[in-house]
């Protein structure tokens, strides 16, 4: 699983110090940072994905998708990938973020642009998007996974986790609130509920060691979120025709529609 921290504050220093780059998977890292005023809100995406550097390919292609807002843009430089498997991933994406607002009801992002990098390719940059309230855009990169579901499952938990906790801090302006463990609950919900496939591999995650609190933080809440949800899948991934699935979905719906409710009384 990914490691994705909701960071308060912007600074001049590394969001990933090289203690966190040196423990995360292989999937990455992700800090988010974001406030603002009733005029003018500012996001911020920090994302670092271990592997060698590659030099940029001169040609790009791109797609985009979603009736709604957010619209998906989806880009990508391996010509091995072909635009009906990038509109493929550019719907799971537009479905994750439209299962996100299902709770929230709120649409503080009007754009994700996303890049696809290849497997060991490394990633490590930042974005900042300012606009008023309701307008801001997010970029996120995404590994172009061999096996299909496996890429879908990954990039709509990722992105459930990060609009959850955009939506979440713009459903309360000026106040601070721990939305760690309702962004990963999010992750694996949406994964569920969009693919239809919950498997071990989406929910491993371990505590970092030797690192800042926020770091450490996360990484902790991430391991309580596999606590909960491990006896779905530990005999074998969750699907639809599993004892288990209608149990899963209750629970998804009671702390999703409990969670977000929490946010708007305070």
């Amino acid at each position: 699983m990914m490691l994705v921290v909701a960071l308060s504050l912007v600074g001049c220093r590394s969001y990933f110090p090289a203690e966190v780059k040196r423990q995360v998977s292989e999937a990455g890292a992700i800090g988010l940072s974001y406030g603002g005023t009733r005029r003018v809100s500012y996001l911020i995406t920090t994302q670092f994905i271990p592997g060698r550097p590659l030099p940029s390919r001169a040609s790009q292609q791109r797609v985009q998708c979603g009736e709604d807002v957010p619209r998906i843009h989806v880009r990508w430089r391996d010509p091995r990938i072909e635009p009906d498997q990038a509109e493929a991933l550019c719907r799971w994406i537009a479905a994750a973020a439209s299962f996100v607002a299902g709770y929230s009801q709120g649409r503080s992002v009007s754009t994700i642009h996303v890049d696809i990098v290849g497997v060991g390719e490394k990633r490590d940059a930042r974005w900042l998007s300012v606009a008023a309230p309701g307008k801001l855009s997010m970029r996120l990169a995404v590994r172009w996974l061999a096996d299909e579901e496996h890429r879908a499952t990954e990039a709509v938990s990722q992105v459930a986790h990060e609009l959850t906790h955009v939506d979440a801090n713009f459903l309360m302006p000026g106040r601070t609130h721990d939305t760690e463990e309702l962004a990963y609950l999010a992750g694996a919900c949406a994964q569920w509920r969009v693919v239809g496939v919950l498997a071990t591999r989406d929910l491993i995650a371990g505590p970092l060691q030797g690192v800042e609190d926020v770091f450490r933080r996360s990484s902790q809440v991430a391991h309580r979120i596999w606590s909960l949800l491990h006896r779905f899948v530990a005999a074998a991934p969750l699907t639809d025709s599993s004892p288990q699935a209608a149990e899963f979905s209750a629970l998804c719906e009671r702390r999703l529609r409990a969670g977000f409710a929490v946010l708007r009384e305070h």
